[in-house]
């Protein structure tokens, strides 16, 4: 709902038209991020600075969001302290993308104003390839004129929460400057009280709003362009996760404590059974013949389908060879609910289907409708091996895993016809074939994955 909300917003730096609604625009000394008119006859219009908007989780790293912020009495004074804050890319599917895309857009801003390629303050590198951004705003801002002695004050300002050890300082600055509290809101959109915000914001996803400036330091050698994300709103997405307290702590009068036995889920044990021990595949014919008949063709095509406890693959492989190959006997036909009846005249054979060890928890689990080479049954000396393709057609259920009965009913999924690929010939011993060949599955939104079969 908030992503569809921001999506929508010129100014959401992340959407693909930000770039075209911003521009640079001077302002003394400094330059200030604008928002663009949208209609180009509006020309002398008020100008807006741009308040941009980007989402990403506070760290607690340089968090100094208390109502004296990084005020240090050893380093700077009150007056010009500020509140600073760091943004990381979130773990969230659709805002951490958008985090990423934010850093591109804004690094164009700061590419656009800049001289040289020195850019500090904003996007801060932690760390190779790890970028964050930081954010800040002041405290106090300097009064118009002084209030005189006497006269109230405002409101935020007067019942501003100072830690007592800092009381004086803040007392000598009331008459001159006024506070700038941090605006925050939770995420029932309740506003947050400035003793509080520390600890409603680290660790939250949060959508910022913000200003952007650009200094450009040329006095002397050292000559660089400083930028600075102005806090303006902030509004908490989603809560700070929870971290559970220390169990040591709770158990000291009831014995020592003893983490639980690491005992691994149902998805763990089919793992480790597909990658340490994968069983032998079953091949169900889909043939009508029960025995294969002697044929004087060049190529003998042999209908297969492959079933193991991770998955099934149905289609056809071809062997090419001088003399006839000879394929074993073939159970009676069966007919099958995602096949559709048994073709007749046709040879059948069964195929030996392995995967391979991998650390890859994906691999031995290829998704529906992948197209696989599988090995090609033995053949007499002298022959061409081809080899075949199937495609994956279903799932066993979870129950198959403990069998690799060629009983399991497969589930009615449409697949691809079986496409026939060209391999290469064999040594000159063709009588025993022990090639290995690599296999690409390709894996859902993801980049294909590499497996191997023994034949």
């Amino acid at each position: 709902m908030a992503r569809n909300r921001l999506l929508r917003q010129r100014t959401y730096v992340p959407g693909q038209g930000f770039l075209g609604a911003v521009s640079w625009r001077h302002e003394g000394a400094a330059s200030m991020l604008i928002e663009n008119h949208a209609n180009p006859s509006s020309a002398g219009e008020p100008v807006n600075h741009a308040y941009s908007i980007v989402v990403g989780e506070v760290s607690d790293f340089k968090l100094y969001t208390s109502t004296i912020g990084n005020y240090n009495p050893a380093y700077n004074v009150l007056s010009t302290s500020k509140f600073q804050l760091t943004l990381v890319r979130p773990n969230d599917p659709d805002f951490g993308p958008d985090f990423s895309a934010a850093l591109g857009n804004l690094a164009a801003c700061q590419t656009a104003v800049g001289t040289g390629d020195d850019h500090r303050y904003f996007i801060i590198e932690d760390s190779p390839g790890q970028h964050t951004l930081r954010f800040s705003a002041p405290i106090m801002e300097l009064r118009p004129s002084p209030v005189p002695e006497g006269e109230p004050i405002d409101g935020d300002t007067a019942n501003w929460p100072v830690p007592l050890e800092h009381q004086a300082s803040f007392n000598a600055l009331k008459q001159t400057h006024h506070v700038m509290p941090l605006v925050v809101y939770d995420d029932n959109n309740n506003s947050v009280l400035p003793e509080e915000v520390t600890s409603k914001i680290k660790g939250a996803l949060v959508e910022l709003h913000f200003r952007m400036r650009h200094y450009y330091i040329g006095g002397g050698a050292n000559k660089f362009n400083s930028f600075t994300g102005l806090i303006e709103q902030i509004v908490i997405l989603r809560p700070p996760i929870p971290v559970n307290p220390s169990p040591y702590h709770n158990s000291l009068r009831k014995g020592p404590y003893r983490p639980a036995p690491n005992v691994p889920s149902h998805a763990d044990l089919k793992r480790a059974a597909n990658i340490f021990l994968p069983p032998p595949a079953t091949a169900v014919p889909v043939g009508a013949s029960s025995a294969a008949p002697a044929t004087s063709a060049a190529s003998v095509e042999f209908p297969f389908v492959v079933v193991t406890p991770v998955h099934s693959v149905q289609g056809a492989v071809t062997s090419t060879a001088a003399a006839a190959p000879q394929p074993a006997a073939a159970p009676a036909a069966t007919a099958n609910p995602a096949v559709g009846p048994p073709p007749a005249n046709n040879a059948t054979t069964a195929i030996s289907y392995a995967p391979i060890a991998s650390d890859d928890a994906s691999v031995g689990i290829p998704p529906v409708g992948a197209s696989l080479p599988v090995p090609v049954p033995e053949t007499s000396p002298g022959a061409n091996i081809s080899t075949g393709s199937g495609t994956v057609i279903a799932f066993p259920s979870d129950e198959s895993h403990a069998s690799s009965s060629s009983s399991e009913t497969l589930s009615s999924v449409e697949s691809s016809g079986p496409e026939n690929v060209e391999g290469e010939a064999g040594d000159a011993d063709q009588t025993n074939v022990h090639s290995v060949a690599d296999i690409s599955v390709p894996g859902e939104g993801s980049p294909s994955k590499k497996r191997r079969l023994r034949k």
